[in-house]
């Protein structure tokens, strides 16, 4: 399916910038939704959304930029929610 070759493309880039995607969405209990090319809540200048009291990152594409911009959003939240300050208080 193409919309999950996109997001697999777009974590495969970011991995590739920062380390493993999967380890991180899977810390962070993040959901991925894929909004096949819409976007029925987003500001017209925004293709992507973290959401973080559904733990949820949508978008209608995801390129890398899209996913490595609401990603580290979610990531930004959960370490201000929890005190962390440090790469090894996170791991």
């Amino acid at each position: 399916d193409a919309k999950i070759r996109q997001i697999t493309r777009a974590a495969h880039e970011y991995e590739i910038a920062v380390g493993k995607v999967k380890d991180i969405i899977e810390k962070l209990n993040i959901t991925i939704a894929h909004l096949n090319g819409k976007h029925p809540f987003l500001k017209a200048d925004a293709s992507g959304l973290y959401t973080p009291d559904e733990k949820t990152i949508s978008a209608g594409f995801f390129g890398i930029s899209e996913f490595a911009h609401e990603l580290t959003h979610a990531i930004d939240f959960a370490s201000s929610s929890k005190g962390i300050t440090k790469k090894e208080e996170f791991e």
